[in-house]
């Protein structure tokens, strides 16, 4: 998908695995597919509308988005390859915190950030494909019980109510609405399932805490 001219047409030319609504698969080459509608819809590139849409407004002006060169029409990688600085990455944390904010501005419509970050998958039989191999997907196990939402996973990570963005690194923007709190991490675990950002979280949430 990363390396092919047109990878919408790639992901929209894979053969059905299931019917559908019968079975969910976290799937990297969806995010590639909305991307493409955004792109449809706005009639711009899609770091264009990013840029006019998200990162100027909210004041991001360094960072760097992966992804083919030769995509016609040139696109990032919209499931991955952006890197942005941490402060930057909590801005957009903010952003959901505040009901779709930023300053007073509205960046993003308030019902879809109520939306995205509720549980529309149930817990249980998450998993991811990956190429070949199907194999069930790090966060959709543990005491977190994490389901899915709309590009966010939603669970219970050390005891709290929780949205997280997550990154191939395992780079997350964990959202605690309860506490007004976003939780960035950097990571460069990539490719591996699972990782440290779980238990930074917990302890991030644990300095939190009142003390006796």
């Amino acid at each position: 998908m990363y390396s092919v001219k047109d990878p919408v047409g790639f992901v929209l030319a894979r053969p059905l695995r299931e019917k559908p609504g019968a079975r969910w698969y976290y799937c990297s080459g969806l995010t590639m597919v909305l991307a493409g509608l955004v792109m449809q819809i706005t009639g711009k590139p899609f770091e264009a509308f990013a840029r006019e849409a998200l990162f100027t407004p909210l004041g991001i002006t360094h960072y760097e988005w992966l992804g083919n060169p030769d995509s016609d029409p040139p696109m990032p990688s919209a499931a991955s390859g952006l890197r942005l600085r941490a402060r930057d990455l909590a801005r957009f944390g903010s952003v959901y915190l505040h009901g779709g904010q930023w300053r007073g501005r509205e960046i993003v419509p308030a019902t879809w950030v109520e939306r995205s970050i509720q549980r529309q998958v149930p817990v249980g039989d998450l998993q991811a494909n990956s190429g070949k191999t199907t194999f069930t997907y790090g966060m959709g196990s543990g005491d977190a019980r994490w389901g899915y939402g709309y590009q966010w996973w939603v669970g219970r990570p050390a005891g709290f109510d929780a949205a997280a963005a997550v990154g191939l690194g395992n780079q997350r923007v964990f959202l605690v609405p309860s506490q007004r709190l976003a939780v960035t991490i950097f990571a460069g675990e990539y490719n591996k399932l699972g990782g440290h950002s779980e238990r930074i979280f917990a302890r991030v949430m644990a300095a939190r805490a009142p003390r006796a």
